[in-house]
């Protein structure tokens, strides 16, 4: 049965609904296509090997803030046996995912809710295309909510690189409706930008960082964590 747990809606993500809109512009449509479907599908199968690599039989993981869930998806096809769990706080995104993706439990909640305990434990928690929307402050506890319903964390997000500032640019204009997303406070990560902010997230350690790389450029940086 699928399940969804309502909490307080606070953040930016309510008003991803361009990524489930069928009324976008052509132009639009032909750009996201592009950048959520094949970039991010070929740059998500560097994510899922490594979470693969961590599952053992019967393994609940929980994609964290899911969107289309295209990691998900892919994790599904590899390991249809694994149980996976879907988590969006965006009512557009979670009714979209109702009618798609009926192999996986979808919850509606907020990701930076003190009260997210309340979508049960999981081995894996993970997340792709997140969390570089949040501030310091939102950063942290999105990870602290990470590790209150899970043992171990994994977060793809994107690498310094001329490529994603110039999408993100493009999509001021090609998503002229969704300009308070694009002009958010996006991040961009480096190796040291990520240890800074565990040298400072006491009781957390940062288990491994890489990146990932597409035609010779960094693309994500995908780093692994748990409680000490």
């Amino acid at each position: 049965m699928k399940k969804f747990i309502k909490l307080e809606k606070r953040n930016i993500s309510n008003n991803w609904d361009y990524l489930v809109n069928n009324n976008n512009s052509m132009f639009s449509k032909v750009f996201n296509f592009f950048v959520n479907f094949l970039v991010l599908r070929i740059i998500n199968n560097d994510l899922v090997h490594i979470i693969i690599k961590k599952l053992k039989k019967n393994k609940k993981i929980i994609e964290f803030g899911c969107g289309r869930a295209v990691t998900s998806s892919i994790i599904y096809k590899k390991k249809p046996q694994v149980k996976i769990t879907l988590v969006d706080n965006n009512y557009s995104i979670i009714k979209y995912l109702k009618k798609k993706k009926k192999n996986f439990q979808i919850i509606q909640a907020n990701c930076l809710d003190k009260n997210i305990k309340k979508i049960g434990k999981y081995d894996i928690s993970f997340s792709s295309g997140t969390f570089e929307h949040f501030d310091k402050y939102q950063s942290k506890i999105y990870l602290k909510n990470m590790m209150k319903i899970s043992s171990y964390g994994i977060i793809a997000v994107p690498a310094e690189n001329i490529l994603w500032k110039i999408t993100s640019f493009i999509r001021l204009f090609t998503d002229t409706k969704h300009k308070l997303i694009w002009s958010d406070d996006f991040q961009f990560y480096n190796k040291n930008k990520i240890k800074k902010i565990f040298y400072h997230l006491k009781g957390y350690s940062l288990i491994d960082i890489r990146y990932t790389y597409n035609l010779g450029f960094k693309t994500f940086l995908i780093f692994e964590f748990k409680k000490k």
